[in-house]
């Protein structure tokens, strides 16, 4: 998503035709929330899910 970031109206029109949860996962090293572009093209439309490193499962 931070490499092609106009993607993200491709996803809100999708989204808004079809609100089923889970319907896309974005990844990325950037915090989505914290791009203006981002956060106003996705906004109610977004959960942020921060995971463990996987060290941190051993």
């Amino acid at each position: 998503m931070q490499r092609v970031p106009e993607t993200l109206l491709a996803i809100k029109q999708a989204v808004d035709e079809d609100r089923t949860p889970g319907r896309f996962l974005l990844t990325g090293s950037a915090n989505a929330l914290l791009r203006p572009s981002v956060s106003d093209a996705l906004v109610g439309r977004m959960e942020a899910v921060r995971l463990a490193p996987r060290w941190f499962f051993r």
